[in-house]
């Protein structure tokens, strides 16, 4: 091994043999990897041997790493839970990276006496129990499910709810109850036994697992029709009708009843996509395709393995069995496997343009806004944004967020909470963030550890007393860089020392852009004041 390593090796060899997760940098200190393992000294020492058989990206990598760092977990699920939700943050250029999770859904069916089933964003099992499904990357498909859980068994929009060690029934029937398209907790019609029996028949039916549903339902009727309750019977037989329509839809893809899951992996450039089906008593219950970025240098099996750690770390429910394209397959699993790069190469390739049409969109309005602007586009390159966020003054943050050449850069968001300002003071609030955040210049970093860097252009969300509070601040600290601010009522620009503000053409490149920075800062805002306003309620 090469004497560069010696230093390396030393530390490599002192690691401990647990599970856990490492991180390798450069001589610069930048992330070039994360990954996962059972035992740390093991794992990470299989990097510097010659008998390892890397690819050539990795072993381009390896050439590269300077330090190591480690985090130590207790088992192997946690180490692989850790490396996806690292990944996900720090997207590192050698790891292939699962895009689009802020855009999975997830159906949830909480563990209460009387049962809600609702979608949400992200798992926290610490918080919420009961069972969950998914992710789904189309909201559509979710919508589309829950409709149909609501139509076939006529679950409750407001059941009663557990409150402080008390069962609160709502003080009326929920509207739905007087439509008979509700079952009736809210109304006390049904118990919380029978009620959780519905849900035992909708987790089955989530899992695709309808003809379990159907027999059940069918004995269920049948004993209905002989104790002569005609309703019941009714109502069970209108849900038996709408499963077999499902049924029929559905594609048989196997007789053997198998649950499985059939992925499919197609490249084009930097971006890959993986079709999964999913197949569950030998007949596809549902179908979607996930994107994943860094993976010009990596291997289809590279690829495919990540994905497969990144997919099922957050799906609530793993087969028995997973085809994937990336091994030889015949017959029946090689069709659906062909179906599968069919679907993927499909939302690839509309994937493609969509990003095409989104990148050329950002280069028009970067040329509008430098020449209404009258400055060059490298002055447009690096755009920080702010806002202010509060009510009456209390718990008032401010937030920065980064546009590197129009596009916005999540890794370079910083978020301020308000120290020095009290009460409902905007102005103020904005010149603290201001202050704090061009202390951390290169030139300005007696008060702060850390540099950040310079901005091109700053963007000020507000109109003119906004924009000459924060330019005093630049003033005072005898900073240079261009600053603007954006009104929101008629979407001006105000410019220092310019009269009349910038109007950019109603529907150009130009102003959609502007405006895209500006909600954006506004949305960061707004979401960190919210979580700090619910802390301090749950607080007192």
């Amino acid at each position: 091994m090469h004497t560069l390593f010696q230093p390396l090796l030393k530390k490599v060899r002192q690691l401990p043999l647990r599970p856990g997760v490492y991180k390798f940098y450069d001589a610069k200190g930048r992330l070039l990897y994360i990954g996962k393992a059972t035992q740390l000294r093991s794992r990470v020492s299989s990097y510097f041997r010659k008998s390892t058989n890397h690819s050539q990206a990795k072993q381009y990598m390896v050439w590269q790493i300077h330090d190591v760092q480690t985090i130590v977990v207790d088992t192997e699920s946690e180490a692989l839970l850790l490396e996806t939700t690292l990944i996900k943050k720090h997207k590192p250029p050698y790891n292939v990276v699962m895009k689009d999770d802020k855009n999975f859904q997830y159906i949830h069916i909480t563990n209460e006496p009387f049962p809600r089933i609702e979608t949400i964003r992200r798992i926290d099992y610490t918080k919420k129990s009961g069972y969950y499904f998914g992710p789904y990357t189309s909201g559509r498909s979710v919508r589309y499910m829950m409709q149909l859980i609501k139509t076939i068994f006529r679950v409750c929009t407001t059941p009663p709810v557990m409150k402080k060690g008390v069962l609160q029934f709502p003080k009326r029937p929920c509207l739905d109850y007087q439509l008979e398209r509700c079952v009736g907790p809210c109304a006390r019609v049904v118990s919380s036994e029978e009620y959780q029996h519905i849900f035992r028949y909708i987790i089955q039916f989530l899992q695709g697992d309808y003809e379990s549903v159907q027999q059940q339902l069918i004995q269920e009727m049948g004993k209905a029709s002989q104790t002569k309750a005609y309703e019941k019977a009714a109502q069970l037989r209108d849900q038996l009708q709408a499963i077999e329509r499902l049924m029929v839809e559905q594609k048989v893809v196997s007789t053997r009843r198998e649950h499985a899951d059939y992925l499919s992996l197609v490249r084009q450039g930097a971006i890959a996509a993986v079709n999964v089906f999913m197949v569950r008593v030998g007949k596809m219950i549902h179908q979607q395709v996930f994107f994943l970025s860094h993976t010009e240098q990596q291997t289809d099996q590279e690829i495919m393995t990540a994905f497969i750690d990144q997919y099922y770390v957050q799906s609530v429910t793993k087969p028995p069995k997973i085809f994937t394209n990336t091994s030889t397959h015949r017959g029946k699993h090689r069709k659906l496997l062909a179906m599968g790069e069919m679907n993927a190469k499909e939302a690839l390739q509309r994937q493609t343009i969509q990003q095409e049409q989104r990148e050329q969109g950002t280069k028009r309005g970067l040329q509008e806004l430098s020449q209404a602007l009258h400055v060059s586009l490298r002055q447009l390159h690096r755009i920080e944004v702010y806002d202010i966020s509060n009510v009456q003054g209390k718990y008032a943050v401010g937030s920065m967020v980064v546009f590197i050449d129009g596009v916005a850069d999540h890794s370079e968001y910083r978020k301020f909470k308000i120290k020095t300002v009290s009460g409902a003071n905007d102005f103020a609030s904005l010149q603290e963030v201001l202050d704090r955040r061009l202390h951390h210049l290169p030139e300005k970093t007696k008060r702060a550890t850390q540099i950040w860097p310079t901005p091109s252009l700053l963007i000020i969300d507000g109109g003119k007393g906004q924009l000459h509070a924060a330019k005093t601040v630049l003033d005072i600290l005898h900073v240079e860089i261009p600053i603007i601010a954006l009104a929101k009522r008629e979407e001006e620009i105000f410019i220092p020392h310019q009269a009349e503000p910038v109007l950019l053409p109603r529907g150009s490149a130009g102003l959609h852009l502007i405006q895209r920075m500006r909600d954006e800062a506004h949305r960061f805002a707004i979401t960190f004041y919210r979580k700090r306003h619910v802390r301090g309620i749950v607080s007192k």
